[in-house]
């Protein structure tokens, strides 16, 4: 059992499990990601949500800058602890 506030399914075994691409070439890390960035036009996380337009788009930047941003902002040390967990993570998949 691991110590994190949140409970991430698409990272085990110290891994990424899952990498999402919409209809219109964003790229996510999660499906959760990709669920609220579609609906509601945010990713309720100050730091990605304030990033340039089309950032995570195929049409503008490779996959590997996108997911390089992605994996040095969302990591499993950081969900250790609530203050240092990303607020897209933390409003997603917090522990109960």
């Amino acid at each position: 059992m691991n110590n994190y506030c949140v409970n991430c399914i698409f990272y085990e075994d110290k891994q990424w499990k899952e990498t999402e691409i919409s209809v219109d070439m964003k790229v996510y890390p999660c499906c959760v990601l990709h669920y609220f960035h579609f609906m509601d036009k945010t990713f309720y996380d100050e730091y990605l949500d304030n990033l340039p337009e089309n950032w995570n788009s195929l049409e503008h930047n490779s996959m590997k800058n996108i997911l390089e941003i992605y994996r040095n902002y969302i990591t499993p040390e950081k969900w250790k602890s609530e203050k240092t967990c990303p607020p897209c993570c933390l409003n997603s998949c917090r522990k109960e």
